[in-house]
């Protein structure tokens, strides 16, 4: 249970829909091996300068995953809740650019390790940045539609975590379509999925860019039979989403034919 338990709750494998207990960490391993192999670090440099500054720019790199680990003794064994703490630690936005490019993968693995550890390192305003300039957000979008529900819900977390840090980000993500693509994504059957979804929509709903969607996306009448489902935590969440988009005019309007459903 040991390995495989660490990456179900490291990389959110909350329903293992996908089924496959892969390794994933051996998986990275080969895959750095193929690109050492490929192009060392060094032969990436055009001149001495720049040589020199991919020299100190690891240092920097270097200095950073040290200070995260001034307290551990390298040969210590860890406690999966101390390696779940530890890991983001280790990381800087360095790794965003190529995190985003592991998205790209046909694979779905590599984007579930690239979805993962993005949602742990995109806590910051600089991070955030880096993530909006080599475009995170519109790869984020696409893989909402993948084939893989894992790699959908991982996508939602991402989602969620950078509008939960800065809610200047969220209408953003509208203009990308979000609550259209939120709607879309309630046609699922796995309620995972269905409470990520209403997680993000929960949030949001007090942007006015989220509630002049909901309307038009037919949001509410899709909430309305949400209210329904057997699962207690989707309807009560349901419920509240409904209860925040209630100072629109317009889902007034279109709550009052159904009022009497939504009550019982």
């Amino acid at each position: 249970m040991g390995l495989s338990q660490s990456h179900a709750d490291f990389f959110h494998d909350a329903n293992q829909v996908d089924g496959d207990q892969i390794e994933i960490y051996e998986y990275l391993r080969r895959e750095e091996h193929v690109q050492w192999r490929n192009a060392p670090w060094w032969e990436h440099a055009d001149s001495k300068a720049d040589l020199l500054q991919i020299h100190d720019n690891a240092l920097r790199s270097t200095d950073q995953q040290d200070s995260a680990l001034l307290y551990l003794d390298p040969k210590a064994r860890l406690t999966l809740k101390d390696a779940l703490a530890i890991v983001p630690k280790l990381m800087h936005n360095g790794w965003i650019s190529p995190l985003v490019a592991l998205i790209d993968s046909v694979d779905t693995i590599v984007q579930s390790v690239g979805l993962a550890l993005l949602s742990k390192i995109i806590h910051t305003e600089s991070a955030e940045s880096v993530f909006v300039a080599v475009g995170g957000m519109n790869k984020i979008i696409e893989l909402l539609y993948s084939d893989s529900s894992n790699v959908q819900y991982l996508a939602l977390e991402v989602i969620y975590t950078l509008c939960a840090r800065n809610t200047t980000i969220v209408p953003k993500f509208c203009n990308l379509g979000l609550v259209r693509h939120l709607t879309s994504l309630t046609k699922s059957n796995a309620p995972e999925l269905m409470l990520a979804l209403l997680k993000i929509l929960r949030l949001t709903l007090h942007q006015p860019a989220v509630k002049a969607e909901m309307t038009p996306c037919a949001m509410l009448a899709v909430l309305m039979e949400l209210i329904k489902s057997p699962n207690t935590a989707i309807a009560k969440v349901s419920v509240i989403c409904i209860g925040l988009s209630l100072p629109n005019g317009q889902s007034n309007g279109e709550l009052g034919g159904n009022h009497s459903a939504w009550m019982h």
